[in-house]
């Protein structure tokens, strides 16, 4: 389902609603950054993969669609640059990370995070406390 067929369809679910349709850095799947001679241009792409949908004030759900590209300025592409201070590592690549007994995935990890090695360790065990027991 694109945007336009689920704002259709909370629509014709919620006859008569209030219903707002927003895209938050919870719905982002990439972003383009488009450059021209070295320079970033001043219009740029955000790729979106879900939909945030609030019904009358309530509880707002993400609902999937397929990705929906917008256009966004320098400015407001610099800015979700910037507010990134995490980034997401995968469960393989944590797993992979902690049965290393070199060092060497945990530093690579760094270098291609800019995470500290105590950042990654809590990711890890954070991976780890999520896991079944027999699994870790």
């Amino acid at each position: 389902m694109d945007f336009f067929q689920a704002q259709d369809l909370f629509k014709r679910m919620f006859p008569g609603k209030d219903i707002k349709y927003e895209f938050d850095e919870l719905c982002q799947r990439q972003h383009e950054i488009v450059y021209t001679a070295g320079q970033p241009n001043l219009m740029h792409h955000v790729e979106n993969d879900k939909v945030k949908i609030t019904v009358d004030g309530q509880t707002p759900i993400y609902a999937p669609i397929t990705p929906h590209r917008l256009s966004v300025p320098w400015s407001t592409m610099k800015s979700l640059i910037d507010l990134k201070k995490d980034v997401f590592i995968d469960d393989d690549t944590l797993k992979a990370v902690a049965q290393d007994t070199t060092g060497t995935a945990i530093t690579n990890v760094c270098q291609y995070s800019g995470l500290s090695a105590d950042v990654v360790n809590k990711k890890i065990a954070d991976w780890k406390a999520r896991q079944p027991i027999d699994q870790k």
